[in-house]
């Protein structure tokens, strides 16, 4: 075992005990709670997140079940609706889920709660931010959605005003 004592701030519990999407053609394989422990235990892992992939879709089942496996020191980041209630992330919270990632790509998430960033000057980034980035972003939320994404949606969030 490791000397160190480290937090997985990203990985994937996969059980096909839960529901489990074909994304693509691909369907990953189980790698539950126990398999992750295997392959973690020489590391020193004391924590870690475990990040909802787009393969699990906003299943919450598999997710407050790992949690509650792997105990003290794991937390969870899901996939959530736009129709989610303020209930259930209350209850989410409750188990241990601390944040919500959004899969711009395959849809059914709130776009009032997306805001474009640049990441620039992309220093580590394999493939650095380019200008048509933007109409990609664009062709994906939908021109409906397009100002509040690249715009106003970060103007409340920071609470900068009406930049126009």
């Amino acid at each position: 075992m490791s000397a160190r004592k480290i937090f997985d701030a990203h990985f994937h519990i996969i059980d096909h005990a839960n529901p489990v999407v074909e994304n693509n053609g691909f369907l990953p394989e189980q790698f539950g709670v126990s398999e992750y422990r295997a392959r973690a235990e020489s590391l020193g892992i004391v924590g870690g997140a475990v990040v909802s992939g787009s393969f699990q879709k906003f299943d919450q089942t598999y997710l407050v079940a790992a949690l509650e496996q792997l105990g003290e020191g794991f937390v969870g980041v899901t996939q959530l609706p736009a129709t989610v209630t303020d209930e259930d992330v209350v209850a989410l919270s409750a188990c241990g889920v601390r944040g919500i990632r959004f899969n711009v790509a395959r849809g059914g998430s709130a776009s009032a709660a997306l805001m474009f960033g640049t990441d620039l000057p992309s220093t580590r980034a394999g493939r650095p931010f380019g200008d048509d980035d933007i109409d990609l972003l664009v062709a994906e939320v939908g021109e409906d959605d397009a100002e509040a994404v690249l715009r106003t949606n970060a103007e409340r969030f920071y609470r900068v005003g009406d930049l126009r």
